[in-house]
């Protein structure tokens, strides 16, 4: 099988991703070419990349928000009082898993962070139910 083959089976089989990756291998230089394994690491990274790419993509758009805000987009006015330091703290999300390591950490911002905390770990195991479902045998 080809080349072109290869990358054509891949986009039918929905490998985008995989797809692109190893087209972009195939273009480099063969002392450039990663050895088999590590073209198969990439090639399966790539389609992983993809993919979450295109979920992140889809609940964005099916969040319906109504600004596309993006972090880069923050001003840091001196009239807004902003710190740079402490928007990129607080972009990580560690203050969900961890909210008493934030130094602006009050009573209530903790009770609020432990109940978003429980919310996101039910929704994410309800997540992973409907995505491996077990099937029960009577």
């Amino acid at each position: 099988m080809n080349t072109q083959a290869s990358i054509q089976m891949m986009q039918t089989m929905k490998l985008t991703g995989m797809a692109d990756a190893y087209q972009a291998i195939t273009k480099l230089p063969v002392d450039k070419q990663p050895l088999s394994h590590e073209c198969i690491a990439t090639l399966l990274d790539a389609e992983q990349q993809h993919r979450t790419f295109k979920r992140t993509n889809m609940y964005v758009r099916l969040s319906k928000l109504r600004y596309q805000a993006n972090m880069k987009d923050i001003s840091y006015e001196p009239s807004r009082n902003l710190d740079k330091q402490t928007i990129a703290a607080l972009a990580d999300c560690s203050y969900i898993q961890h909210p008493k390591s934030t130094q602006y950490h009050c009573h209530w911002c903790y009770w609020l962070w432990q109940i978003l905390h429980h919310l996101c770990s039910r929704i994410s195991s309800l997540y992973d139910g409907i995505q491996n479902p077990v099937l029960q045998h009577e």
